[in-house]
């Protein structure tokens, strides 16, 4: 998800039932999802010249086709906007997300796609193309994969998931290359809803490796396995909108991390099974203090009150926490010491 592209293609606005168009959906990491279809109509100069743009009632969820009549669902598609211009209409919309090499039903308002097994690459502040900077074991050359279960207790669907690690070398003409990436794989024993794995199981992981590591971690590429495609099974991509990922640090050193995995390998599942918990637990304070972790340009000032009240809601969530209310006549016998022993000037 973090290059941006142009895919040009065959669309059905208003239902299969409906004439396909042509048109092209453009996909920017950071500003999202954008189709604009153009079909050629005959229009009078009075009417060119009068007509406003217009609000369409379009379905939630559009198909298309694209090269090589490649399937592509594109889902939240509500309030299209349609303009009339000198012999063409031209209609615009802008999704949430979008599943190329897929074509799933459609399903009511509100019905994200639902998933079994999906797959990304994170994407962070590495040097290379590293993520998470793993250090290997020694004797393993090529991969390192640490699989965990967040807990049971906290979610009704109980997903294994691993992040692999693997090391890929190749040469040729233009030199000898060393790449390093890493991909978290989530497999759930049922169908869950895509909507549910980003926020429930991808954003918190993705939290947590932004505190091991020091800053923003983003999603590289994510991918969803087709079911039943056959062994290897073939897979669809999800595209969305994901602020930040273009101006995200991509030199930081291993010494520069706030916990190098070699110092957390042994219990590496473990810590990921203890921040699930406790994410859920103080996910109210927590979502304040990512807020200035992600949104960086934000005041000085601002920042200080977002940390300020995070601890106000730690404060109030941590039962280690006993809050103490002073009797009435205790508190004003100590504000009168207190004001007494101010100078006469200085007392209000």
């Amino acid at each position: 998800m973090k290059e941006s592209r142009t895919i040009e293609g065959r669309w059905w606005l208003f239902g299969l039932d409906k004439p396909d168009c042509a048109g092209d959906l453009r996909f920017d990491p950071e500003a999202g999802l954008e189709l604009e279809v153009k079909i050629p109509q005959r229009v009078g100069l009075l009417e060119m010249l009068t007509a406003s743009p217009e609000i369409l009632e379009s379905p939630s969820i559009i198909h298309g086709r694209g090269a090589d009549d490649e399937p592509i669902t594109l889902f939240g598609c509500d309030g299209g906007i349609s303009r009339l211009g000198s012999g063409i209409k031209k209609y615009n919309f802008y999704p949430l997300c979008a599943i190329v090499g897929q074509e799933l039903p459609n399903s009511p308002p509100g019905n994200p796609p639902v998933t079994e097994k999906c797959g990304y690459a994170l994407r962070c502040s590495t040097s290379g193309s590293a993520a998470i900077a793993f250090n290997r074991p020694p004797g393993l050359k090529t991969c390192y994969t640490s699989k965990f279960c967040p807990p049971r207790t906290s979610r009704p669907i109980f997903p294994t998931t691993s992040i692999t690690d693997d090391l890929k070398t190749n040469s040729g003409a233009d030199g000898f290359r060393i790449n390093q990436d890493h991909h978290v794989t989530i497999e759930f024993p049922g169908p869950a809803k895509l909507d549910a794995i980003f926020v429930e199981y991808i954003q918190v992981l993705l939290r947590l490796l932004t505190l091991l590591i020091g800053t923003g971690v983003f999603i590289k590429q994510l991918a969803l396995e087709i079911p039943d495609s056959g062994p290897p099974p073939d897979y669809a991509e999800l595209l969305r909108r994901d602020s930040g990922i273009g101006a995200g640090e991509r030199n930081r050193l291993i010494s520069a991390m706030t916990l190098p995995h070699k110092e957390c390998r042994a219990n590496f599942p473990e810590l990921i099974c203890k921040w699930y918990e406790y994410h859920g637990r103080l996910k109210s304070a927590l979502d304040l203090y990512f807020a200035t972790l992600f949104n960086e340009d934000l005041y000085t000032s601002h920042q200080f009150l977002l940390l300020a009240q995070a601890l106000e809601v730690y404060h109030n969530v941590n039962p280690r926490f006993v809050p103490v209310a002073q009797p009435l006549e205790a508190f004003r016998a100590r504000r009168g010491r207190i004001l007494e022993s101010a100078p006469l000037e200085e007392r209000g």
